[in-house]
């Protein structure tokens, strides 16, 4: 199933997604890990049970190593996470939201992503223009970067292959998610390829769809490799930069930077937030991470950091924590 960008249609589309991927949950990962410890906080042991999806962010994210891991049919799950409820101080369950109510109450549930969206007419990006401006717009105008749009096939190919995937590669590994050359090319039926140019060298680049007429989406950002040790001197910012500039002055409204994980400690969270980008629920993915925490245990700061659902909006686990006395909170597992 195609992903859709606009609103109305990951809201329609994201429940028969989680019906025709129930089959994810016929056979479930379980782990074992533990987090090193900190001056802070003192080494944590933990398991993950459910799609295997979400696993490798939240190692990678914990550093954590992997004491036993082993895949289990459905039918036992029920039987492993009594037993590593049991055992565990922190237990993480992705699970289908389908099913998310066979679960023991008591866990903190957060999305496995969420949509970042930045509202150019809001005071947030207003407040935030200045910041922009002095960061980026200057780094800019240093170093001299242009733009150029294209719909070019053939730029288009260029990007995906010698800017998008290796550097997504680059940055993220095996944990990197990494679109469609096909789906790039429908987007540039309403989109485009934003290039930014350094003299006569292509540097950096961006896909971008317009589904809805006030609304652009960024669903590609990709350097060039030879700019990779160059990267304080900002040719990707500039993409950035470059798109939000084009969006103000074609009477765009919302510039959608699409996913992130939920973890305000994940750097492309930070990233996005620079550009005055707000969180919101994204129904079109069909997993969530539901999160199971023993009271009294000194968390890191990476699992404090982790945005939880809290109505229509987020709070993260360690705001949560400092704002519900442990004795009174209904979510918190005995």
């Amino acid at each position: 199933m195609r992903e859709p960008l606009q609103s109305r249609w990951r809201a329609r589309l994201g429940w028969p997604k989680r019906i025709l991927l129930l089959y994810r949950s016929i056979r479930l990962r379980y782990c074992e890990f533990q987090i090193p410890g900190t001056t802070e906080s003192p080494p944590l042991r933990g398991a993950y049970l459910g799609e295997g999806i979400s696993l490798p962010y939240y190692l990678k994210l914990y550093r954590a190593s992997v004491s036993k891991t082993r895949d289990i049919p459905a039918w036992r799950a029920r039987a492993a996470l009594s037993g590593a409820l049991a055992a565990f101080p922190i237990v993480l369950v992705e699970i289908n939201r389908f099913l998310d109510f066979l679960l023991p109450s008591g866990g903190l549930r957060a999305d496995s992503w969420v949509q970042h969206e930045t509202d150019l007419y809001s005071a947030r990006y207003r407040q935030r223009r200045r910041g922009i401006e002095r960061r980026w717009g200057r780094t800019v105008r240093k170093h001299g970067y242009r733009f150029a749009l294209s719909r070019n096939e053939r730029d288009l190919l260029a990007f995906y292959h010698e800017y998008y995937v290796p550097h997504v590669t680059y940055r993220y590994g095996e944990i990197a998610s990494i679109r469609s050359i096909d789906v790039l090319r429908n987007a540039l039926r309403k989109g485009f390829l934003l290039q930014v140019w350094h003299n006569e060298q292509w540097v950096s680049g961006i896909v971008a769809d317009r589904a809805e007429p006030h609304r652009v989406s960024l669903l590609a950002a990709g350097l060039h490799p030879s700019r990779r040790e160059k990267m304080q001197e900002g040719a990707l910012s500039a993409a950035y930069y470059f798109l939000f500039q084009w969006a103000v002055e074609s009477g765009i409204r919302t510039v959608d930077l699409c996913g992130s994980r939920p973890n305000q400690m994940d750097g492309v969270f930070q990233h996005k937030t620079l550009w005055a980008a707000v969180p919101k629920h994204d129904p079109w993915h069909h997993a969530e991470v539901v999160f199971y925490l023993a009271p009294a245990v000194f968390l890191p700061e990476s699992i404090k950091q982790q945005l939880v659902s809290r109505g229509a909006g987020f709070i993260s686990i360690g705001e949560y924590l400092s704002s519900v006395p442990e004795a009174d909170s209904p979510l918190l597992r005995r």
